[in-house]
């Protein structure tokens, strides 16, 4: 629940400064929510070193599938509409294939990594 609120402040925030995207924020949120919740699912289960790294593998999987979707069917229409791009409504699976996905695998490997180790060095305050 925390890192979901964490997640819509920053939205909100990033929101009220940069008012001209409305489309990113969201996207950025459902990315965000889709990865802590499938990611907290699985750990949850066993709280291990095995089980954190299974949720990390887990969220950034997920994220990347609900992500592939969500830009399919709502995100990338709505940038080519509202900004006007016929290109992207036009190759919106190669858009998906060889820019959306594999920046969302990279995404969720980097924050998987930042979060082991800060995750491993902060254990402790955290219990």
């Amino acid at each position: 629940i925390a890192g979901i609120i964490v997640a819509l402040i920053k939205i909100i925030l990033n929101f009220l400064f940069n008012i001209g995207d409305p489309v990113g924020p969201v996207a950025n949120f459902l990315a965000g929510v889709s990865f802590l919740l499938s990611s907290y699912y699985v750990y949850r289960k066993r709280k291990n070193n095995r089980s954190l790294i299974y949720g990390l593998i887990t969220g950034t999987i997920v994220m990347t599938i609900v992500l592939s979707i969500l830009n399919y069917f709502v995100l990338l229409p709505l940038y080519g509409m509202i900004f006007n791009l016929g290109d992207v409504l036009n190759n919106v699976k190669i858009v998906i294939v060889s820019g959306v996905i594999p920046f969302n695998l990279i995404k969720g490997i980097i924050i998987s990594i930042i979060f082991v180790l800060l995750f491993r060095r902060l254990r402790h305050i955290i219990k």
